[in-house]
């Protein structure tokens, strides 16, 4: 190991040398001292080092090695060995722990996703979009074909099963509808609280309604408006859509007159 002051005198040397050797010092920068800094212009004859540059003759006395591919000691070449063969075997065990977590996350926590979820919030907003644009023949879209819709005028006619309206099929519905809505001037639902529960194929869905009926002929100059509550069903069919099986409309707060409706219902009271 050579100490400080043979550094300094090794240093020393190599600058008288390269004079000797006729070869023109080039400055560089200062030195801690204040003083320039030298170095050869031979490249083949020096090399950087740590305060400048050093001849061959200096590194092959110091006995550095010359700079070459770095070789890692066996001993660490053997452990990174053992970690990539501990990864190797570690990893099909992780991928098959996370399959069985996705797997359970799907069935227990997140039976359904949210295409499901959007999708079923947008086949009820289009009922009643295409109720109020009075476009009754394109609810077949959200209608199955052997759907039942009840009307309950209160909940306490819900609770005993006491139906006031109640049509099977979607071609019977979409006729019921025409008859009722030709007496309607103006019409208009909004739904709210949307709630739906996806389980497979079948899905529950629940929402707040506010549905206002005007009168026209008639019933000229006499309302209805319904706030109103539904509870529904909806399947999803062999090719990948959501219709509606179900759908139980209760009047929660009735105000105005059924009779716009144009049918013989008694007056709805709160």
């Amino acid at each position: 190991m050579p100490t400080l002051t043979g550094l300094l005198t090794t240093t020393s040397l190599i600058g008288a040398s390269a004079n000797a050797a006729g070869r023109r010092p080039l400055p560089t920068c200062q030195d801690r001292t204040g003083g320039p800094r030298r170095r050869s212009d031979d490249p083949k004859r020096s090399r950087p080092g740590q305060g400048g540059w050093i001849s061959d003759d200096a590194v092959a006395h110091f006995e550095l090695a010359p700079l070459g591919p770095t070789k890692w000691p066996p001993w660490l070449t053997n452990l990174s060995e053992v970690f990539a063969a501990d990864r190797a075997r570690r990893l099909p065990l992780a991928r098959r722990a996370k399959s069985d977590i996705d797997k359970l996350f799907k069935e227990k926590a997140m039976p359904s996703s949210y295409e499901d979820h959007s999708s079923l919030h947008e086949l009820y907003c289009a009922l009643f979009r295409n109720l109020d644009d009075r476009k009754l023949d394109a609810m077949a879209d959200q209608y199955h074909p052997q759907v039942t819709v009840r009307q309950f005028p209160s909940r306490a006619a819900r609770e005993a099963g006491a139906a006031m309206f109640i049509a099977t099929g979607c071609n019977e519905i979409i006729a019921r509808m025409k008859a009722r809505f030709t007496r309607h001037d103006a019409t208009h639902h909004m739904m709210g609280n949307f709630v739906t529960d996806v389980a497979g194929d079948e899905a529950s869905v629940k929402a707040l309604l506010r549905a206002y009926h005007r009168g026209k002929g008639e019933g000229a100059g006499l309302f209805e408006e319904s706030l109103a509550r539904f509870e529904s069903k909806a399947y999803r069919t062999p090719d990948g859509v959501w219709k509606i099986m179900e759908l139980d409309y209760t009047v929660l707060i009735p105000l105005g007159s059924p009779k716009v409706f144009g049918e013989s219902f008694s007056e709805v009271t709160a």
